[in-house]
């Protein structure tokens, strides 16, 4: 049972710059993947400006940086169909841009947001469980699990919304801020 105490300064924690800049260093404390993350990053914006999607290796490492443990489910003997999908992406509407995603094989929502976090790194957060958990102590938030993209519209505008209100941080550091208070917390 959570006293109320601990229950008031929940509700009162603000994800805001001071948050951010005191948790998202503590995700090193967890994970080491910073190197992966950026070189990803680089890749990716190099592959969409020169042929509008990513390269089938590249493929590969996003997939094994978000969801390794589902490494099987994705046909990557028939990666055309991927990136013709990932090519097709960044002409829609953003709330299409997910749904024609996940109906690939292997493809959830939370690898499916990875995907588009790298190709819109501003306008994309990554559905993690860790974030999820997050937003759902600090501002009651509940998302079903496994998520639709319909849960993931409803996290994305909450994330992205916090996102509005900081100063000189990226989706990349809210995310690790969120991610590093749910491991240290929960």
């Amino acid at each position: 049972m959570v006293d109320s105490n601990e229950k008031n300064k929940k509700q009162q924690t603000k994800i805001d710059d001071h948050f951010v800049a005191n948790w998202h260093p503590k995700y090193d404390n967890f994970w080491h993947d910073e190197e992966d993350y950026q070189e990803i990053l680089k890749n990716v914006g190099a592959e969409i400006a020169r042929t509008g999607s990513i390269k089938k290796d590249t493929f590969e490492k996003i997939y094994k940086w978000k969801a390794p443990r589902s490494w099987h489910l994705v046909e990557f003997d028939k990666y055309s169909i991927y990136e013709y999908v990932i090519r097709k992406i960044a002409e829609e509407d953003p709330k299409e841009k997910l749904r024609n995603l996940v109906v690939l094989p292997g493809i959830a929502v939370p690898t499916g947001s990875t995907i588009l976090h790298f190709i819109f790194p501003d306008n994309y957060p990554i559905m993690d469980m860790h974030t999820v958990s997050a937003l759902e102590d600090l501002y009651g938030i509940n998302i079903i699990s496994p998520p639709t993209y319909v849960e993931y519209s409803r996290f994305r505008k909450r994330v992205m919304d916090i996102f509005d209100e900081l100063n000189n941080w990226n989706l990349r550091h809210l995310d690790r801020a969120l991610m590093a208070y749910d491991k240290t917390k929960n």
